[in-house]
């Protein structure tokens, strides 16, 4: 007797489970369900919106508009990441789709990832030749990109954020090499571009930025030695000068401070030198 009401509780179980399967799964008219969807978008109500986007594509992976709404709520909703993956399914498929660029571009300048974005602008461009719309959001990404140089560390920490996390986004990682030799960071850069390198063996821009670093370094290198032979000489000078007789010397150091216009402090000082003779 037991068994049987054990067996009957498994078959109660199994029973609800594919009811519920069967409420998960979708049924109806694709279209319909779409414009259903972007209304209910427009008007605010994106999750719900989600909710019925996400259930067509479990039966409709391949309706470009319907990912396509998808991904713009998510972008809408601060949902950078989660959108950069549905438009990168739609682009890497279908290369002259001009909204799904345009839509993947504006993606990362509201994300403020603006190396992304300007990669992503060149790359729409070269299927989308002279697109006007692609164009201008290049000419934001590179503004915004120009902008930001002035704080290389800032864009250090954004591009390493996305190199760690998307080791293969070629793009990023010629930004973040770019970002470290404009800063004349050229060791850092180095670093970063052998590292690159190990996604992306014999890539031109990579190797080309490479080999600019490892020339500064060995300059700077050459530079360095130059200075301390010169040091050398001096104190080898200065050794066979205390072989002479001194007189005794007193030094008189004075420092002040001097504010320009806009009281910028800026410290200077006047060394004299004397002979105990002078006095």
């Amino acid at each position: 007797m037991k068994l049987v009401k054990d067996i009957l509780v498994v078959f109660m179980i199994f029973v609800c489970i594919m009811g519920n399967a069967q409420d998960l799964a979708y049924v109806g008219n694709p279209d319909t369900s779409y414009f259903t969807a972007r209304d209910l978008a427009f008007s605010g109500h994106r999750t719900i919106a989600r909710d019925t986007l996400n259930r067509i594509l479990t039966k409709y992976p391949e309706y470009t508009d319907v990912r396509s709404l998808l991904a713009k709520t998510l972008s809408w909703d601060g949902k950078y990441d989660d959108a950069r993956k549905e438009f990168n399914r739609i682009t890497s498929k279908e290369r002259e789709n001009k909204e799904a660029w345009i839509a993947t571009v504006k993606n990362e300048i509201f994300a403020k990832e603006y190396h992304i974005a300007l990669g992503l602008a060149n790359k729409g461009l070269a299927y989308l030749e002279n697109d006007v719309d692609l164009l201008e959001l290049k000419a934001k990404a590179t503004s915004e990109i120009e902008a930001k140089e002035n704080n290389p560390e800032e864009t250090r920490k954004q591009l390493n954020k996305i190199t760690s996390t998307e080791p293969e986004n070629r793009d990023a990682w010629v930004a973040a090499v770019k970002n470290e030799i404009h800063a004349k960071e050229y060791y850092i850069a180095l670093g970063l571009a052998n590292k690159a390198l190990q996604y992306f063996e014999s890539d031109d821009d990579l190797l080309t930025m490479k080999a600019y670093a490892t020339l500064k370094i060995n300059q700077s290198q050459d530079k360095n030695a130059d200075t301390d032979k010169e040091l050398a000489n001096v104190e080898s000078e200065n050794l066979e000068d205390d072989t002479a007789p001194k007189k005794n010397q007193l030094i008189l150091t004075n420092s002040f401070d001097v504010f320009d216009q806009v009281f910028e402090n800026i410290t200077g000082a006047i060394v004299r030198q004397f002979t105990l003779t002078d006095l």
